[in-house]
């Protein structure tokens, strides 16, 4: 029967790639999600991009607001939840409505 032996030398760099290969962190997240969020809802809006404020909704929902029409927007599928890193998720992630575009609420008059 052999027997296995780890060194402590061989734990510390086995370990390495879990300290490296972290994913995304949540405020990064959410500032690639907003961007994708303005690509889109530019497009949707029918609305220039410096227009549109874009805001986080919750976890993984945010809502654009622009020349006079909103809308929501959620990731399309676990390509935007299973981040390995940034790369993957600017690259691979999708954005699509949630809600159909909306004329936004006008404050009442005084």
């Amino acid at each position: 029967m052999s027997r296995l032996t780890i060194s402590a030398g061989a734990l510390v760099f086995s370990s390495i790639p879990v300290f490296t290969g972290c994913g995304v962190g949540m405020a990064r997240f959410d500032a690639i999600m907003m961007e994708k969020v303005r690509t889109k809802a530019a497009f949707d809006l029918q609305c220039s991009e410096g227009q549109l404020t874009v805001s986080k909704i919750d976890n993984g929902s945010y809502g654009a607001v622009g020349c006079g029409k909103r809308a929501a927007y959620v990731g399309k599928d676990d390509s935007c939840w299973d981040v390995r890193n940034e790369h993957d998720l600017d690259h691979y992630c999708q954005v699509v409505p949630d809600t159909f575009v909306s004329e936004a609420a006008k404050p009442p008059r005084p």
